[in-house]
């Protein structure tokens, strides 16, 4: 059993760090605010979910711990990012939007 909660910690930090990576890339490739923002709220939601997932396998491996509620605790943190993250970047696109920042396509004249 141990093994297989290895192996799946490190598929979920895998995971974790696939979309945290991806999102950093993002923000370095994207040409505006507003695609910046889209990249990373989402990668880092994914991002957040695999590796409190991952965590969570490797709590789970205590025999002192109630698996039932690390799980129940990090199904609650995940579902609490899910919809806090994108929240967040709506509203701080919508401030940058009512505040002037630029689209990419404007920015390069077209």
């Amino acid at each position: 059993m141990e093994l297989v909660l290895n192996v799946l910690t490190l598929i979920f930090l895998a995971v974790g760090l696939f979309f945290m990576a991806v999102g950093a890339i993002g923000l370095y490739r994207l040409p505006d605010l507003y695609n910046r923002m889209h990249a990373t709220s989402k990668c880092v939601t994914l991002g957040v979910a695999g590796m409190l997932l991952a965590a969570a396998m490797q709590v789970v491996q205590n025999p002192e711990v109630n698996p039932i509620h690390v799980m129940t605790k990090v199904v609650l943190l995940i579902v609490f990012f899910f919809i806090a993250m994108p929240v967040g970047a709506h509203l701080l696109s919508k401030a940058a939007h009512e505040d002037g920042a630029p689209l990419e396509c404007q920015h390069h004249g077209r």
